[in-house]
């Protein structure tokens, strides 16, 4: 199954969650109020020379578009995490990516949400390893809530998409409770 680039047709009456996953082998998914699954996809990357950017066309393809004045109704959650650890090269362009997901969400009027890993994986993770396990506990936990990601979700290529779709799904449970 190949791995959906655009989300299903939006209900101007509906609300909805995206999750992104950061960096070059992320993903972006999108659920409903009702926690389904509206649409999934690696993050749309291009190649400019010898490095790799977000195609801002195809992100903007990707995320619902809202009616002016309703942009509320669609919230986002973009995974707060540091480049610690990677090489300078590799830090300066995942810096410039989250820059580039951080812009494009903002001027798009959405609410975004900045939850470090720990902070979502505590929820939507709980009673399953973490650690060295936690990439496999969400594929798991991803694949409880979504069946239908278990083709996407073969592919080690995917894994983001396991990380976004909870992140929205945390994001639309907080939501939902008051909170």
């Amino acid at each position: 199954m190949a791995v959906k680039s655009q989300c299903q047709p939006f209900d101007s009456e509906g609300r909805y969650w995206v999750g992104i996953d950061p960096g070059n082998t992320g993903a972006l998914a999108v659920v409903d109020e009702y926690g389904d699954a509206m649409g999934w996809t690696r993050m749309p990357i291009i190649k400019v020379g010898r490095r790799t950017e977000i195609n801002v066309a195809r992100l903007k393809e990707f995320l619902p578009y809202p009616i002016r004045g309703e942009e509320h109704k669609i919230k986002v959650v973009i995974e707060e995490v540091t480049s610690f650890g990677m090489g300078r090269t590799s830090a300066f362009t995942f810096g410039k990516n989250l820059g580039v997901l951080l812009g494009v969400v903002s001027c798009m009027g959405f609410p975004m949400e900045r939850p470090r890993p720990k902070q979502w994986q505590k929820v939507m993770l709980e009673g399953l390893a973490k650690g060295e396990h936690t990439k496999s506990s969400a594929n798991v936990m991803a694949l409880r809530l979504y069946p239908q990601l278990s083709d996407t979700l073969k592919i080690k290529a995917n894994q983001g998409i396991a990380d976004a779709i909870l992140m929205a799904e945390w994001s639309r449970r907080i939501s939902m409770k008051g909170g």
